[in-house]
């Protein structure tokens, strides 16, 4: 007989790897007084959940990495170890599925996200402009990735099927 309750809970493992792997990010490329950053998106992670933590994440990044920060400009190397130490926020939604496919996307995303940042941190001297882009292009992005999964559910009829569609 096994006693459920002396088995760890592991929904509280990738979290714990998150807080760590992103205080020790932003510790280590920004200085230590900006690891309770990466503590506050693994709080995000859990409170409301990993995607929304990703985009705050890269919203933290463009506060402490850059566009009138504590840090410095991001440089590709240290945007790579910012988005590996993102893996634990990727990996939180498919844990239990363990597909490889799903955290290739999930990244990709991310450093597509990251790369949003850059460029337009790279583009103006301001936090605001670089925050409305990058949370514009997330909502576009999850938009487009909303009408894919219509589209590929077969949940939207074509403009030919509809009464008075061209024909």
């Amino acid at each position: 007989m096994v006693n459920s309750e002396a088995t760890p809970d592991r929904s509280l493992a990738l979290p714990a790897l998150a807080a760590a792997t992103l205080a020790a990010a932003f510790g280590l490329i920004a200085g230590p007084i900006t690891a309770p950053a990466g503590l506050a998106v693994a709080a995000v992670a859990v409170v409301v959940g990993p995607g929304t933590a990703i985009l705050v994440a890269h919203l933290a990044a463009v506060v402490v990495f850059g566009a009138g920060g504590v840090g410095t400009a991001i440089d590709p190397v240290t945007l790579l170890a910012f988005e590996t130490a993102l893996a634990p926020l990727i990996a939180m939604p498919i844990a239990d599925r363990a597909r490889l496919s799903d955290a290739a996307v999930a990244w990709l995303v991310a450093v597509g996200l990251a790369a949003v940042v850059v460029i337009a941190a790279s583009g103006t001297d301001g936090l605001w402009p670089v925050a409305a882009t990058l949370l514009a292009a997330a909502a576009l992005g999850s938009y487009g990735l909303h009408r894919f999964e219509l589209v590929a559910l077969g949940l939207v009829a074509d403009a030919v099927d509809e009464p008075g569609g061209d024909r």
